[in-house]
């Protein structure tokens, strides 16, 4: 918001009759310094673009330390003309020194945009900044969830036996598969994770962890707090809400829906020859317990004892889940799909795809253990 910003005209006017403005505690002492060489309330001391500075007290911006010291990128994804391009440690420790400058890189990636995608069903950037409701509830998740680590146990046996061993070429494909993960979109930079399933019902992690979602026929919203309780209540579009304390949530609920419905293109949501298995939802709609995005693959681990993999390279979802006390794995592509057990040896067609699989899989869990959500 802007910095004087506030309900009414008239105190608005007085907060920049005053320069009363408050910065955000996490910013940088540079940036605060950068901020207000600009909002300083005598005129011959601020900041401005001009060279050489209107007045002899004045700086000039462009050599302000905030622009000029640290990490400074070689180049800009075009997404950086609509949000603020996302950077992790990694890319700024290769920016030190002036003779790693030619190595330099963005980790920034396209987020959404207005325009319809034939050929991705989600975008985004990698790493969450800040969620605008992060004060409005407080806590940590306490419950434990194991599946990801069972799904990792299950792929690691069924890979181990080599290919010269493997006597199950033929392993019985399977007629079952579970609701997945249909389309996602990465809007983290600013509020969260959304996605929508097979069966229509969406769902958004936000990124204070906290999450919403709705039933395919937006009949019921369901939220669950820090502390793992959850609220449930139907859809009002009259706005007369039980909880009114979640009205933003429910209107963030809508503008994720309302933008996969227009701008991310249809997605297979039926499997021909295949029986649609719900796995164990113990609440009304689905919950994303964690995600992760490296290279072209995007990791995503719901509470229903499902983890879904999608390698965005060769459009294959890859499914890990639990049906009767077995581990299953269903691979999902434009044109056909595929169920196994993971009891059996991996068939020399898949295996390829599932050592890729594992991998990822390692890597959520690693973050899994670094965020303390295990």
């Amino acid at each position: 918001a802007p910095p004087f910003e506030t309900e009414s005209v008239t105190s608005t006017y007085q907060l920049i009759s005053n320069c009363d403005y408050k910065i955000p505690p996490h910013l940088s002492l540079l940036a605060v310094e950068f901020i207000q060489s600009m909002l300083t309330q005598d005129p011959d001391y601020r900041s401005c673009l001009t060279d050489p500075p209107a007045t002899a007290f004045g700086l000039k911006l462009q050599s302000h330390p905030f622009l000029v010291e640290g990490f400074t990128p070689s180049t800009l994804p075009s997404s950086a003309l609509n949000t603020t391009p996302v950077f992790t440690d990694s890319s700024l420790s290769h920016g030190k020194g002036p003779d790693t400058q030619d190595k330099i890189f963005s980790s920034a990636v396209n987020i959404p945009t207005q325009e319809r995608s034939e050929s991705s069903t989600g975008c985004g950037s990698f790493s969450p900044l800040f969620s605008p409701f992060g004060s409005k509830v407080k806590g940590f998740f306490t419950t434990k969830k194991k599946f990801l680590d069972q799904a990792i146990d299950g792929l690691t046996a069924c890979l181990a036996v080599k290919k010269c061993d493997s006597f199950y070429e033929d392993q019985t494909v399977l007629k079952l598969a579970p609701v997945f993960i249909s389309k996602w979109v990465d809007y983290s930079n600013k509020f969260g994770f959304g996605f929508q399933m097979s069966d229509g019902s969406v769902g958004v992690l936000f990124n204070d962890k906290t999450k919403i979602g709705c039933t395919a026929d937006t009949d019921m919203v369901e939220f669950t707090d820090l502390n793992g309780k959850t609220f449930s209540f139907h859809w009002d579009e009259n706005a007369n809400q039980p909880f009114p304390e979640l009205s933003e949530r429910v209107d963030m609920l809508k503008y994720y829906i309302h933008y996969m419905d227009e701008n991310l293109a249809d997605s297979i949501t039926f499997l021909p020859g295949m029986e649609t298995i719900k796995t164990g939802q113990k609440t009304k709609v689905p919950q994303l317990s964690i995600w992760s995005r490296h290279g072209d693959c995007v990791v995503m681990e719901m509470s229903d004892n499902m983890v879904q993999i999608n390698h965005m390279s060769d459009h294959i979802k890859v499914v890990i889940w639990g049906f009767e006390g077995s581990l299953l794995v269903t691979l999902i592509s434009t044109g056909s799909s595929q169920t196994y057990s993971l009891a059996n040896p991996s068939p020399l067609n898949i295996r390829s795809k599932l050592e890729n699989t594992l991998k990822e899989l390692k890597k959520l869990s690693k973050k899994k253990a670094t965020e303390g959500n295990i």
